[in-house]
């Protein structure tokens, strides 16, 4: 059996006081299927990591009557082509979610805009960081549901979608902006 120690736990908690702290025979075995240290995983899927989220820049756009956000992050891949949704969620200043009431701009109901990309394997791209509006996400004023000058708060908030599984990759701090209509 290995023991874990108390250097490799959280906040140098002492695992032997609190936890049990061996991993039995068959646990091994279970985390040796699940994660193989040579060849192909069982039940590969997606596997994406969003990294150095810089910031969210807003910018109003008269031309396209509404909103064009550019987030800038690096995103990583692994395993196999999986689809992302590279989305932002709009709050209103209380932190509730903004309702969407026409079915056009929103994800689960939560105004929202993204864009879905397919990306392969063994990747890493970079979304604004070389030039600071190569990657938009765009939203009209009509799809934000609040009165011109209000304030709202917006998170970048990528994920996967994959045999019918939601995972989130990250949640930025909320940005807050005014909307001007």
């Amino acid at each position: 059996m290995s023991q874990i120690t108390s250097l490799i736990s959280y906040q140098n908690l002492n695992c032997s006081k609190h936890f049990i702290n061996y991993l039995s025979p068959a646990e091994k075995v279970f985390i040796g299927q699940l994660y193989p240290k040579t060849g192909d995983r069982f039940n590969e899927v997606p596997r994406m990591v969003v990294t150095d989220f810089s910031s969210m820049n807003a910018v109003k756009d008269n031309v396209k009557g509404g909103l064009s956000l550019y987030p800038s992050f690096y995103i990583s891949t692994a395993g196999v082509a999986g689809k992302v949704y590279l989305s932002a969620f709009f709050y209103a200043q209380d932190e509730k979610a903004l309702i969407d009431n026409d079915d056009e701009y929103n994800i689960s109901k939560v105004v929202a805009t993204f864009r879905a990309l397919t990306i392969n394997p063994n990747m890493k791209l970079s979304a604004n960081k070389l030039a600071p509006k190569h990657f938009e996400l765009f939203i009209p004023y009509s799809q934000i549901s609040v009165a011109s000058g209000t304030n709202v708060q917006v998170v970048f908030r990528p994920f996967i979608y994959y045999n019918d599984d939601i995972k989130w990759l990250y949640a930025s701090k909320r940005m807050t902006l005014r909307v001007i209509k």
